[in-house]
């Protein structure tokens, strides 16, 4: 799946893709809503995306890396 243009932004600010973030924090029994505010933290407040956001980009990354 091709990244959104703020997943562009956030893989730029993270320096490395978020939807690997992403996962390595779910997989680590955080809510969508924690992982949310860390994305937002971790960019600065430059990416700011609601949990329906972080869930959907989490079920791209786990498309990908099947």
């Amino acid at each position: 799946m091709r990244e959104t243009v703020r997943q562009q932004l956030a893989t730029s600010l993270l320096h490395r893709p978020v939807g690997e973030w992403i996962l390595e924090r779910h997989r680590a029994r955080r809510s969508y809503e924690r992982i949310a505010a860390e994305l937002a933290e971790a960019t600065g407040g430059q990416v700011a995306v609601s949990k329906q956001a972080i869930h959907q980009w989490r079920k791209a990354a786990d498309r990908e890396q099947t």
